[in-house]
C-alpha cells in the first residue's frame, strides 16, 4: 500500500508550537521596551484568546504602562486607576507562578470595580527576570482558564521577563565613567555643552497644551416641546437644511382630539337646554333665574373648546428659523413621551460655528485673554485651523471619559470657513512664553508640591 504523507504543518499541536516560537521570535527582535510592551498585550492574542491584557510594570515608578487596544494610555482615568491598584495588590502577593483569580479573590473593597470594569475570569502572569522582579500580565476574558493555557503562560513569561529587563538595561546603559571618558576629556566639547544646555535651558518657549475638541452650533435656537405628549411622527432628517415655519415634528392628538370632542358635545347641550330655557322663562319666574347660571356654563365651555383647538395647532412643532435640524436619530424620538418644555431638536445656523474643548485638570495653564487656539480635525489631521480663546470654565466636570476636565471654547478668525458641525479633533491651546526649564518642571514641581504638601 503506498504510504500517504501528511504534512506536520497540517497538525493543530504544530500549529501552536508555531505561534508559541513566533512570539518568542518577536520579544527578542523588539527595538526597545516600549515596542516589547505593545507586543506583550496585544501579539499574544495570536496563541491565547482573551478579551483585554495589561501589563503592569513594578521597575521604579509602578504604573500600567500598556494596554491591548489602546495606543495611548489615560492614566486618570477612573478605569486606570483601579486596574493600577489590583495590578499593585496581585504584585504585592509575590505569586511564582500564573495565578487564575475570581472576583472572590479580592479584597470586598475591590468587588465593585471588578463587577463595573473586568469579566468573570482573570489569570496573573508574574514578570521576573531571575530574582528581579520586573511586573506582570493581567489577562481576562468571559471563560475559565485551561491548565494547557496556564502552562503555556509560564514558559511564555520567562522569555517575556528576560527580554524585557534585557531592554531596560540597555535603555539605562550610560554611566558616569562614559560620560568622563567622551565629554569631560575634551574640555571645548564640555564646556561648550554645559553653555548650550544653560542657553537652551533659559530659552523662552511657548507653552501649549493638547484638549479634545468639537465643533459646536453657535447661536443654537433650542426647539422645545410645546405640549406634555408622545412624539408620534418626525417630518426631518438628522442634519436636514429647514425654513422658518416648517413641521418639524407632529404629537400624538388622540388625547386632545377626545377632548375636544366631548367638549363640544358638552357645549351643543348646554346651548340647547338654555334655548329651552329661555323660552320657558317667558312663563315660568324660577327659570329666569336659573338662565344665568346656565350661559355661564356654555360660556365656559365655549372657551374649553377654543383652548383645546389652539392646544390642537400646537401638536405641529414648526421651526422658529432657517437651519440645520440637528439631532442622532428619528427613531430616538419617535413613541418618546415628552413633558412640557423638553428639549427635543436643536436648530443652527451651518455658517456660525464654535470649538468646544475639554481640558484635563492636570494640562491646565494660565492662558492670556484672546489666546491662540490651532484645531486639527481627525479627518484632516495635518491642517490646522486658527481660532481664539472667548471662554473658559472656572469649575472642572467629568468629560465622556470620566476625566475631571475644564470646558473651553473658542471662535474661528475672520476669513476662516468653519468646518461641518458635529467634526471631532484635537485643540492646541497656546500660553504665554517662560524659560525652558519651567516648562520641563512645572508637571514635576506639581507633583512634588501634591506629595510632599510643600
Amino acid at each position: 500500500m503506498p504510504v500517504v504523507r501528511r504534512k506536520v504543518t497540517d497538525k493543530p499541536q504544530y500549529q501552536g508550537v508555531a505561534a508559541l516560537l513566533s512570539l518568542e521570535q518577536q520579544a527578542w527582535e523588539t527595538a526597545n521596551a516600549e515596542a516589547l510592551g505593545f507586543c506583550i498585550v496585544n501579539e499574544t492574542h495570536n496563541l491565547i484568546e482573551y478579551r483585554q491584557s495589561v501589563l503592569f510594570e513594578a521597575h521604579g515608578a509602578e504604573r500600567i504602562c500598556a494596554v491591548s487596544g489602546l495606543p495611548v494610555l489615560q492614566r486618570d482615568a477612573p478605569f486606570m486607576q483601579w486596574i493600577l491598584r489590583l495590578s499593585r495588590l496581585l504584585y504585592k502577593e509575590n505569586h511564582r507562578q500564573a495565578k487564575p483569580l475570581t472576583i472572590d479573590d479580592v479584597p470586598e473593597d475591590m468587588a465593585s470595580g471588578w463587577k463595573e470594569w473586568l469579566p468573570r475570569h482573570v489569570i496573573w502572569v508574574p514578570l521576573n527576570a531571575g530574582r528581579k522582579r520586573l511586573g506582570g500580565m493581567l489577562l481576562v476574558r468571559d471563560q475559565a482558564w485551561a491548565q494547557a493555557e496556564t502552562t503555556l503562560l509560564n514558559h511564555l513569561r520567562h522569555v517575556y521577563a528576560h527580554a524585557w529587563f534585557a531592554h531596560l538595561v540597555k535603555e539605562s546603559g550610560w554611566s558616569w565613567r562614559r560620560i568622563q571618558e567622551q565629554w569631560v576629556g575634551n574640555r571645548w566639547r564640555f564646556w561648550g555643552t554645559i553653555a548650550l544646555l544653560l542657553f537652551a535651558l533659559f530659552a523662552p518657549i511657548r507653552q501649549s497644551v493638547l484638549a479634545p475638541a468639537e465643533v459646536r452650533p453657535l447661536e443654537a435656537q433650542v426647539v422645545r416641546s410645546p405640549l406634555a405628549g408622545i412624539v408620534d411622527k418626525v417630518h426631518v432628517e438628522p442634519n436636514q437644511p429647514v425654513h422658518a415655519g416648517d413641521v418639524l415634528l407632529t404629537l400624538d392628538d388622540d388625547e386632545i382630539r377626545t377632548q375636544l370632542q366631548v367638549a363640544n358635545k358638552e357645549t351643543a347641550m348646554l346651548e340647547a337646554n338654555y334655548q329651552q330655557l329661555v323660552q320657558r322663562s317667558f312663563n315660568d319666574v324660577r327659570s329666569k333665574e336659573s338662565l344665568v347660571t346656565l350661559r355661564a356654563k356654555a360660556m365656559q365651555k365655549r372657551e374649553d373648546v377654543e383652548f383645546l383647538k389652539k392646544q390642537m395647532d400646537k401638536l405641529e412643532i414648526r421651526a422658529p428659523r432657517d437651519g440645520l435640524a440637528l439631532f442622532t436619530d428619528s427613531d430616538d424620538l419617535i413613541g418618546r413621551p415628552v413633558r412640557i418644555g423638553e428639549r427635543l431638536l436643536v436648530i443652527a445656523e451651518p455658517t456660525k460655528a464654535e470649538i468646544r474643548m475639554m481640558l484635563p485638570v492636570g494640562n491646565s495653564l494660565l492662558f492670556p485673554e484672546d489666546a491662540d487656539v490651532s484645531l486639527f480635525l481627525n479627518m484632516e489631521p495635518t491642517h490646522s485651523i486658527d481660532a481664539r480663546l472667548t471662554y473658559a470654565a472656572y469649575q472642572a466636570q467629568q468629560d465622556s471619559g470620566g476625566v475631571l476636565a475644564y470646558e473651553m471654547r473658542a471662535e474661528f478668525l475672520p476669513g476662516e470657513v468653519p468646518p461641518r458641525i458635529g467634526l471631532r479633533g484635537v485643540a492646541k491651546i497656546y500660553g504665554e512664553r517662560v524659560p525652558m526649564i519651567y516648562y520641563l518642571l512645572r508637571r514635576p514641581l506639581a507633583v512634588a508640591r501634591q506629595t510632599l504638601g510643600w
